[in-house]
């Protein structure tokens, strides 16, 4: 199954570079998974089943099957190893 992971941080932030530069990581380790950017006005935040007292908490993570259903979340700035570690150990269909 194909999966995307989306990353939020508030616009024009450290943050949104650091999260950037991290998505394209996962992507250079995971070349299956779809990789997206998205910032504090994105829908897709509120969308989510997410505890609406967590969605003002960025960074975030959010990830979608490939019919775009959430399927899990993440909330705050983690190393690469342990995103990767989370995207493999949650998500068993990730290969790579």
């Amino acid at each position: 199954m194909a999966y995307k992971l989306i990353g939020f941080a508030y616009a024009d932030s450290d943050n949104s570079s650091y999260i950037n530069i991290q998505l394209q990581a996962m992507k250079n380790a995971i070349p299956s998974l779809d990789i997206e950017l998205g910032d504090e006005n994105d829908s897709r935040i509120q969308a989510s089943p997410i505890p609406k007292n967590k969605t003002s908490y960025l960074p975030l993570y959010i990830v979608q099957d490939g019919s775009g259903n959430y399927v899990g979340h993440r909330t705050g700035k983690f190393p690469d190893k342990e995103v990767l570690s989370w995207l493999r150990s949650s998500f068993l269909s990730i290969d790579g």
